[in-house]
């Protein structure tokens, strides 16, 4: 809740989600819970998906640094083929270990104290969080390694760009979701670059690789040095796409690659089945057969 008005947090990213509300009476329901003035329901009155609505344009294309995981998709909705344009500057991202641990507490512990190393050294130190819950938690025990550090996520997102501006300098520790994911350029100071960069400590995967390759993608840009290791965890929620004895048998990585690329087939069904359902309905709705 914030000025009294019911938000919906995008629970990838972090972001306040401001144009869009709950359907079916559950916005209202949850303004009346928290006090707040209620606001008259939404009423559909026509619906598309994404998919259909991107394919009414005469002319369709995109660009990403994340293209390569989801190309089939994009060929078999959209019908574009997936071409790979190498960088124009050697890459020097130095990419580090996967460090396990059996819960929360003892990760939270070893990223603080690795945050703390590499902040002494004078490296900018950027640590990612699956969650904003994770990233407060981590927040507070961070409070009693280091005096100042910055927040980045949807309750601390008043100031992002000077929160961005502050998380190349030298020496400086900010976590963050993946709000400071895909298009954030996190420009270095001259002391920072002679030191090695910025430095990314990833705790956790995320529902998707796209992600964590955006995410990796925040250090070593543009010809820049920089380095990304990981902290993964027993607790870690992605597990939970692992049924029954699965979720416990095996190193940690493989179970936690596993379950990300299950969670990542589920929501690829997902979109199939809701791209298939709309085109029967306008079908059935419609007078002279499909528009695309």
């Amino acid at each position: 809740m914030k000025d009294k008005r019911i938000l919906i947090i995008d629970e990838h990213n972090g972001r306040v989600l401001s144009d869009r509300r709950w359907a079916k009476g559950l916005q209202q329901l949850l303004e009346v819970l928290e006090g707040c003035e209620r606001t008259p329901p939404n009423e559909t009155i026509a619906q598309i998906t994404f998919q259909r609505f991107f394919r009414r344009y005469h002319h369709l294309s995109g660009m990403t640094g994340t293209a390569k995981e989801v190309k089939k998709e994009l060929w078999q909705t959209y019908g574009r083929p997936f071409l790979a344009i190498p960088p124009h500057q050697k890459n020097r991202r130095q990419k580090g270990s996967v460090h396990n641990f059996d819960n929360n507490g003892s990760r939270w512990k070893w990223v603080a104290q690795q945050a703390l190393e590499k902040s002494r050294e004078g490296r900018p130190v950027l640590i990612t969080t699956v969650n904003v819950n994770d990233s407060e938690e981590l927040s507070k025990l961070l409070a009693d390694y280091i005096s100042h550090h910055d927040v980045l996520n949807a309750r601390q997102d008043s100031n992002e760009a000077d929160v961005i501006g502050r998380a190349g300098y030298s020496g400086s520790v900010t976590i963050v979701t993946s709000i400071a994911g895909r298009g954030t350029d996190i420009k270095l100071d001259d002391a920072a670059k002679a030191l090695g960069g910025l430095h990314i400590i990833a705790a956790g995967f995320h529902d998707a690789a796209r992600i964590d390759r955006q995410i990796e993608g925040r250090c070593a840009r543009q010809g820049d040095p920089g380095s990304i290791e990981w902290a993964i965890s027993e607790e870690d929620t992605i597990l939970d796409e692992l049924q029954g004895w699965h979720k416990h048998v095996g190193r940690l990585y493989q179970r936690q690659k596993k379950a990300q690329r299950l969670r990542e087939k589920r929501h690829a069904q997902q979109r199939a089945r809701m791209l298939r359902a709309d085109w029967k309905s306008s079908e059935r709705l419609g007078f002279s057969g499909r528009l695309e």
